[in-house]
Parts: structure tokens; sequence; C-alpha cells
């Protein structure tokens, strides 16, 4: 009983693999890019058409900050991981 226990409380403790989506938010802009960076999205390995958009990854445990920037986006990818692994 005692090593199911220990069993138990060592496999919540993993970490959880975080899901990642690649998203696209339209309108790139200086402004655009300000509102991105102070909310706390790290957008240094993104992708860029200025003027048009800019792609990124953010995890899902922080999509709600790019909800909250009010900034019209979609998301290209659910899960990059399946993607690239496919």
């Amino acid at each position: 009983m005692k090593n199911i226990l220990i069993i138990v409380i060592l496999t919540a403790m993993l970490p959880a693999s975080e899901i990642y989506k690649q998203v696209r938010v339209y309108s790139d802009t200086e402004e655009t890019l300000s509102i991105l960076q102070t909310s706390g999205l790290d957008i240094d390995h993104s992708y860029r058409v200025p003027g048009k958009w800019i792609e990124f990854a953010v995890s899902e445990s922080r999509i709600y900050l790019l909800d909250e920037t009010q900034l019209h986006y979609d998301i290209i990818h659910e899960d990059l991981e399946s993607f690239y692994a496919s």
C-alpha cells in the first residue's frame, strides 16, 4: 500500500507537458508589438509580414494573455508538437 501511495505522489509531481499553439495576430504595427510585449507574451521567435500580421507560439496556459489584449488573432496550429511530429 505504501508503495502505491509513493507512486501516485511521484506521478502527480511530474510536470505536465505544456501544449503550445501557433497564433497569428493581425495588424503588425509598432503599437501591436508594444501591446504584445507589455502583456507578457514572448514574441522573440516570431515570424512577421510587416504591416499585415505576426505569428508566434503561445502556451495553452498563457493564451488568456492574448485574449486580454483584445487583438484579433487566429490559431494556426492547435498543438505545435503534434504538427511537427506529423
